[in-house]
């Protein structure tokens, strides 16, 4: 019987449980898809020790932080919940009123906490492993693992993990379920949705004053955010910017709406038209009531567009750069200029001698030359010196790296490019770090002559050429190298060979790498040694994973916002039913009554997200700026994309509470028994 009446009231309050479905399904996919990374077979059998261990610390990463993120989900899934009982008081006062004991009524609610757990659960699930595929081909793209490794996988231990955490949290949500039906009094329950939320609105003085406040406060903010040195750069200065933050928005968030309801009083026509009285009466007075809930939203937010928008922006950005950024497969750098190295030894040679057979492995090799000429420094050709990273304040005084146009040409050609011609007497500047790139193109576009080994050269194009001749682990290996005519070479001081090399196809690259690995350990040699392996797995891999997790932080966090703004409005709506019935009983008609919810529904979704969208404006592009300058990035062309999918959540929560609170005022034109 018990069985047959909680199957009989979750079918008959469905809509009521969308969201608390809704928001328990999607915590469960989430919290299963990104566990789950760890069952991922092509992780377990990654070519290099690199990815192997970033891997590992991803999935060990992502395990200690979905503990804490299940802690968050409990207590909204506390909040759901609570909406739920409200939503069923009276339904609770007719069971007593009945002669229902408390605790066959906790039974009831008990039965349908569980029906819908289980039910949300294995669609959870579902959901989950889907979405668990996406997640993991994602990862190992960042991570510069082959696709054709990818398996499709489920994850037995994440669902035994999901099934114990969210037991857990069902389990404290019964418990908060018997509470509250224990306590709860039978006037109480019949009379819910009477209590009438106490409204005094300000004065329009003191409004204007605390949103002229607000909006002088946030000024200061983005102020602090783009100047040199600001919040993104000194800490005390980000401290100060936070709390002006925290303050401004609440003080907006409290005046704004009681400013708007005093100017539009005095347009009459407009503020009795329709029921629009009775739309900015209900806006205001929740707004105001509920003002640190939506500030806490708004905030949670702008730091979520901020977080996913940049985290997805630096793993594609990542992604799509590491091809470009490390054309070779290995590289060897020897030094010639601190005598420790034997000029006549080749590369090859070295290796041999160690027992390692480059041509084993290699099946394209090219060896090009750096030289220097003492009277020539980059404080020579760097224009605007003020203007140098902080990082690079003693460049002025290194000497200018110089390579022959053949040696550029090898890398060219390496590389499918076409061949560069440089007249005698010319020379040409290639760059490739963002620091130096534009100062040293204002240098050429001013024609300006370059004198070494007691020539004359004159610039042979006004572009900066910014080619990658050697590994390194972002845009930033060459602050400048001025290609010269090889008859010039001669009359330089070389001091550095740099050896380039591509794998076969058939190369055992791990073994390789094993063995090139262990060169490494001497801090004395004069060989520098690296992979693309390790440039790859190990500085794109360490931002892709952090990357990775703020991804998934940003999207737990939207979905606690959106699901905190859905529950308040369906609250709000279930509260103010019957007045919905009395506009009915007026002669209001059904499609204003729904208009008006839609509009309502929209002010209270849309002004968090305008207010977050105006600081992601503000910060986003100080956060693009840093990580351009920092990492050599461009990652606002990808910043979109993450952007259309938090529109597309937003947008999915605000059409369910809204189908939600039209479908709540339907049809409940009730006779007034008062």
């Amino acid at each position: 019987m018990y069985f047959k009446i909680v199957f009989s009231n979750v079918r008959k309050n469905i809509k009521d449980y969308s969201i608390y479905f809704l928001t328990l399904m999607i915590a469960v996919a989430l919290f299963y898809a990104f566990n789950s990374l760890e069952s991922q077979s092509a992780f377990k059998t990654a070519t290099s020790d690199a990815t192997s261990n970033l891997s590992g610390q991803l999935i060990t990463v992502l395990s200690i932080l979905s503990k804490f993120i299940a802690f968050i989900l409990a207590f909204l899934i506390i909040y759901a919940n609570n909406y739920l009982l409200k939503r069923r008081k009276k339904e609770l006062g007719v069971y007593m009123l009945l002669g229902m004991e408390n605790g066959r009524i906790s039974a009831i609610f008990v039965g349908e906490t569980i029906l819908i757990g289980i039910i949300s659960f294995v669609t959870g699930i579902g959901a989950g492993s889907l979405l668990s595929q996406g997640i993991s081909a994602v990862a190992l793209k960042m991570f510069a693992i082959d696709l054709s490794r990818y398996r499709f996988a489920f994850s037995v231990p994440s669902l035994i993990n999901t099934l114990i955490c969210f037991s857990i949290i069902f389990f404290v949500v019964i418990l908060f379920n018997v509470r509250t039906v224990a306590k709860v009094k039978l006037i109480d329950l019949l009379n819910a949705g009477r209590k009438n939320e106490s409204f005094s609105m300000k004065s329009k003085r003191t409004l204007t004053g605390i949103l002229l406040s607000g909006f002088i406060m946030l000024v200061i903010v983005a102020l602090l955010f783009h100047r040199e040195n600001g919040a993104l750069s000194d800490s005390s200065v980000f401290t100060i910017s936070f709390f002006l933050g925290i303050a401004g928005t609440a003080c907006i968030v409290y005046s704004f709406f009681g400013v708007l309801f005093h100017i539009l009083q005095k347009n009459v026509k407009w503020y009795f038209k329709d029921v629009n009285v009775f739309l900015i009466r209900q806006i205001s007075a929740k707004i105001q009531t509920n003002f640190l809930t939506i500030t806490i939203v708004c905030l949670l937010l702008a730091a979520t567009i901020s977080i996913v928008s940049t985290g997805m922006g630096i793993a594609l950005t990542l992604n799509s750069n590491a091809g470009d950024e490390t054309p070779y497969d290995v590289l060897v750098i020897k030094e010639l200029e601190n005598g420790k190295a034997d000029e006549k030894e080749t590369i090859e040679d070295y290796f041999s001698k160690n027992k390692l057979d480059l041509s084993l492995y290699l099946k394209e090799k090219i060896e090009i030359s750096l030289f220097e000429d003492k009277d020539l420094v980059y404080g020579n050709i760097l224009e605007d010196r003020d203007k140098l990273f902080k990082v690079d304040k003693n460049l002025p005084q290194e000497p200018v790296q110089i390579m022959s146009v053949s040696d550029f040409n090898k890398v060219l050609e390496s590389q499918g490019k076409e061949k560069l011609d440089l007249a005698e007497g010319s020379y040409l500047i290639n760059c490739k770090y963002k620091g130096t790139s534009e100062l040293l193109q204002s240098f050429l576009e001013k024609n300006s002559p370059v004198r070494l080994a007691d020539t004359t050269l004159t610039p042979g194009r006004d572009k900066i050429s910014r080619e990658v001749y050697h590994l390194s682990s972002v845009g930033n290996n060459d602050h400048g190298t001025i290609i010269v005519p090889d008859s010039l070479t001669s009359k330089l001081k070389k001091t550095m060979i740099i050896f380039n090399g591509r794998f076969k196809e058939d190369s055992d690259t791990q073994k390789f790498d094993n063995i090139f690995v262990s060169f490494m350990g001497d801090p004395h040699s004069p060989y520098k040694l690296m992979t693309r392996t390790l440039v790859v797995e190990a500085y794109y891999g360490i931002f892709a994973m952090a990357a990775f997790v703020c991804c998934y932080i940003g999207i737990v966090f939207l979905i606690i916002c959106v699901a905190i703004l859905s529950l308040q409005q369906l609250t709000e709506t279930f509260d103010n039913v019957y007045r919905y019935n009395l506009l009915q009983k007026l002669g209001v008609e059904k499609s204003v009554c729904h208009h008006t919810i839609l509009r309502q529904i929209a002010i209270y979704f849309g002004a968090p997200l305008v207010l977050a969208s105006l600081y992601s404006i503000v910060a986003i592009p100080g956060i693009i700026s840093k990580i351009s300058v920092s990492l050599g990035l461009n990652i606002g062309a990808n910043v979109g994309l993450a952007v259309i999918l938090l529109l597309v959540v937003y947008g999915g929560y605000f059409l369910v509470t809204y189908f939600s609170c039209r479908d709540m005022i339907t049809g409940k034109v009730e006779p007034d028994n008062d």
